[in-house]
C-alpha cells in the first residue's frame, strides 16, 4: 500500500487516512498497491476505517470495488487512463483542477495566494515546499500535510501541530475540498476516483463537524 504509517491498531485513524488519500491523489496507481488491497494489511487497513461511522458507507464503495480487481496489471492501466484524464489535463472535459488556486484565487489560476500560503504554513512546521514536485497547494500535498500534523499531534501532543491542522482544514481544504470532490464524483468515469471522493469528503464533514462541536 502507498503508506508509510502504520494500520496496526488504528487509534487515531487520520493520519493513516489521510496519508492513503493523498497517496491516491498523487499518481495512478501501480498494480503492485492494487494488489496491495488484497492483502491482508491492505484488507485490515480499509476494513478499520469502515469502522468510523461517518466513513463506513463510503468506505464500503471502495472496499467493494476493489475486492472487484481480478486483473491488477489491467486496472492500473484503466487507472492510468482515468488519473490523465481527470487531473493531468488529457480531457478538458473531465479535468478536475487539483490545485487550491484555482477554487479560490478570482483569476482562476495556479500558483496563487493558496500557493504561498500553504508553502509558509509548511514551513512554519518545519517542512520546505520544495520537498515536494507540485506546488504547495496540490490537494496530495495538502492531506500528506494533514497526515503529518495529525501524527505529530498524536505522538507528541505538539500544540503547535494542533493549531497547524485547525490552520489547514478552515482556511484551505474545507474551502475547496468538496467542490474538488463534487466534480471527481461528477467526472470519473471508472469508479475509482470518485470513490476516493466521496472518502475523502465524508472525511472534511466529520472534520467540520468536529471543529464545531460545543466543549
Amino acid at each position: 500500500m502507498d503508506t508509510t504509517i502504520s494500520s496496526e491498531c488504528v487509534v487515531d485513524f487520520r493520519p493513516t487516512l489521510y496519508l492513503w488519500l493523498s497517496s491516491l491523489l498523487k499518481r495512478e496507481p501501480s498494480p503492485e498497491t492494487l494488489a496491495g488491497y488484497r492483502s491482508a494489511e491492505g484488507r485490515e487497513m480499509l476494513a478499520q476505517l469502515a469502522t468510523v461511522p461517518e466513513l463506513s458507507e463510503s468506505m464500503a464503495g471502495m472496499i467493494a470495488l476493489s475486492e472487484s480487481w481480478s486483473d491488477p496489471d489491467g486496472t492500473s492501466l484503466d487507472l492510468a487512463v482515468a488519473f490523465a484524464r481527470l487531473f493531468l489535463g488529457a480531457d478538458r472535459h473531465a479535468q478536475v483542477p487539483v490545485y487550491e488556486s484555482v477554487y479560490t484565487s478570482e483569476n482562476g489560476r495556479i500558483c496563487q495566494e493558496a500557493t504561498s500560503e500553504i508553502a509558509a504554513l509548511l514551513q512554519d512546521h518545519g517542512l520546505n515546499a520544495d520537498g515536494w514536485s507540485e506546488p504547495a497547494d496540490h490537494i496530495a500535498v495538502e492531506l500528506e500535510f494533514l497526515a503529518l500534523l495529525a501524527d505529530r499531534a498524536n505522538t507528541t501532543g505538539d500544540p503547535h501541530a494542533e493549531q497547524g491542522q485547525h490552520a489547514l482544514l478552515t482556511r484551505h481544504l474545507f474551502l475547496w475540498g468538496p467542490k474538488f470532490c463534487d466534480l471527481c464524483i461528477e467526472r470519473d468515469t471508472s469508479g475509482f476516483y470518485a470513490a476516493a471522493a466521496r472518502v475523502l469528503k465524508s472525511a472534511l464533514g466529520r472534520e467540520q463537524r468536529r471543529l464545531i462541536r460545543p466543549n
